[in-house]
């Protein structure tokens, strides 16, 4: 049987490891200031399916690590698809205070108003921040 590999590493000196371990190995060649989170869910996805591929079987918390790694993904994925400009959206919001100005009525209780939240991230991903976000500190 030919010698399963992820991210140049034998799959026998992933198993057994902490989900954390598994993390900091799987990222080694990367910088750990910036984190390809896409690439690493690739090499987290393949290391689990060689664990299957194997017989052997996956803790839960290797199988939610990767799947917030594949949400972390797709947010960003989803983010890059509907580019905001900050400069237009300026705009647009000025111009609609100005057409609206004149009707303005007071709504009143502020608190009840509530702003869907859509993450987008403003920085690289450290791995220092991944394991802290995962760990669920």
């Amino acid at each position: 049987m030919a010698e399963i590999r992820v991210a140049e590493i034998p799959v026998e000196d992933l198993v057994g490891e902490s989900w954390q371990g598994v993390l900091s190995r799987l990222t080694e060649d990367m910088d750990p200031w910036a984190i390809d989170v896409t690439e690493l869910a690739h090499r987290f996805r393949a290391y689990l399916s060689a664990l299957q591929d194997m017989r052997f079987e996956i803790p839960g918390r290797m199988v939610v690590a990767c799947s917030v790694l594949l949400r972390i993904k797709s947010d960003d994925l989803l983010a890059s698809q509907r580019p905001t400009p900050r400069d237009e959206l300026i705009d647009e919001v000025d111009e609609a205070i100005e057409e609206e100005i004149d009707t303005w009525i007071d709504p009143g209780d502020p608190e009840g108003f509530q702003i869907p939240i859509l993450r987008r991230p403003h920085r690289q991903v450290t791995l220092f921040d991944l394991t802290k976000a995962l760990a669920g500190e």
